[in-house]
């Protein structure tokens, strides 16, 4: 998959001769490492930008804030489109156990197991082991259940999330 932000920043560091360090402190990162570690992740294609960097990075690439969001957004839909197609390709069920904060167990739930069954036999994991549990079936549908094992929500289009600090980050769900 062909990102457009990857693409973009590397061009622009070749046109003006720049080092990805002089890049992170036009940004305006006091701490380089940690900027270093953001543009790496975006290079790499790993990472986008969060809302806050959008602003950071578009000052200091010299572009529209606006262009620059709106690229993110088009290579944050082809993450999410390859993502659809990857888990659609993938029949097995995941269930991701809830231990503590920050603390997730993901376990195959197998491929013999329709939707159905998977949760039931979610559901039921949940509640022996008195923990929150999410469901990852193949039609991409995220069963949310409570450590008593109902079904709390159900969610499309991705997998389960952790949030730390007010960021909601996903939790890897691929064989």
């Amino acid at each position: 998959m062909q990102l457009e932000l990857p693409g973009l920043i590397r061009e622009h560091l070749k046109e003006r001769g720049l080092s990805r360090r002089q890049l992170v402190e036009r940004m305006g990162y006091r701490n380089i490492n940690k900027g270093m570690r953001y543009l790496m992740g975006w290079l790499r294609g790993e990472e986008l930008p969060g809302a806050d960097q959008v602003g950071r990075l578009a000052a200091a690439l010299d572009r529209p804030h606006d262009e620059l969001e709106a690229l993110v957004r088009r290579d944050t839909a082809a993450v999410i489109d390859e993502a659809r197609r990857r888990r659609a390709r993938d029949r097995r069920c995941y269930l991701t156990i809830r231990y503590q904060p920050a603390v997730y167990v993901t376990e195959v739930l197998g491929e013999d197991l329709d939707e159905r069954a998977a949760l039931e036999a979610a559901a039921a994991r949940a509640a022996a082991i008195q923990r929150r549990c999410c469901l990852n079936a193949p039609s991409n549908r995220s069963y949310w259940l409570s450590a008593a094992g109902t079904i709390d929500c159900v969610t499309e289009g991705g997998g389960p999330t952790m949030r730390i600090g007010g960021r909601a980050f996903r939790i890897l769900v691929d064989g």
